[in-house]
């Protein structure tokens, strides 16, 4: 239902924004006259157009177990109230990035969101610094082939912290492959705290 009155309230068609950062170097609560609350707070809105709205949403609703997401545009409002989960991470397509050192080991690092509770818990819109941790015992399952073809298997942790100089909310896996064999065919499952979720 939220999607069809979104659609009806932003059918207006309009130039995408993207936000900049207002005078305290944060992500801003509103762009272009749009606002998006969660339980009355604002987050923080990082794309706009006339069919997408890019948010992250609030800290403060973690532990709740629903909350009421509000879209506010030019005195037009639409609501809804959705589940709240502690984590469902979700990657970034084309993200990979591979790291050779110089006696041939690979670190592996990806972009992700939803991986849980961050520490220091950090303000709302505010960009990362490299320093802010995701809590939970994060590890990557690397399986070469498939099924009963499957020629090597091997489970390394993975460190998870927020990206320096992107938006909160945004964090960055980062996986120490070592020596260990990448090929063709290679898949990576990563989990938390022996949970699989991605």
């Amino acid at each position: 239902m939220l999607r069809a009155l979104l659609l009806l309230l932003f059918l207006a068609p309009y130039a995408p924004a993207v936000y900049t950062l207002d005078e305290n170097n944060t992500v801003p609560r509103e762009l272009v006259g749009v606002r998006v609350l969660f339980d009355g707070i604002p987050a923080p809105v990082l794309y706009v157009s006339s069919n997408q709205i890019n948010v992250v949403s609030p800290f403060a609703i973690s532990g709740r177990s629903a909350t009421v997401i509000r879209v506010r545009r030019e005195g037009l409002e639409v609501s809804a109230t959705r589940e709240v989960w502690d984590a469902a991470l979700a990657m970034f397509r084309d993200t990979a990035v591979f790291h050779t050192n110089p006696g041939g080991a690979v670190t592996m690092t990806l972009l992700a969101t939803g991986a849980g509770l961050m520490a220091p818990l950090p303000m709302d819109g505010s960009l990362g610094n490299g320093g802010t941790r995701i809590a939970g015992n994060f590890t990557a399952e690397f399986v070469i082939g498939t099924g009963v073809l499957a020629v090597y298997r091997y489970t390394l942790p993975v460190t998870v912290s927020d990206v320096p100089g992107v938006v909160q909310g945004v964090v960055q896996l980062t996986i120490d492959i070592g020596n260990h064999p990448l090929g063709l065919g290679c898949h990576v499952h990563i989990g938390v705290d022996n949970i699989p979720c991605y």
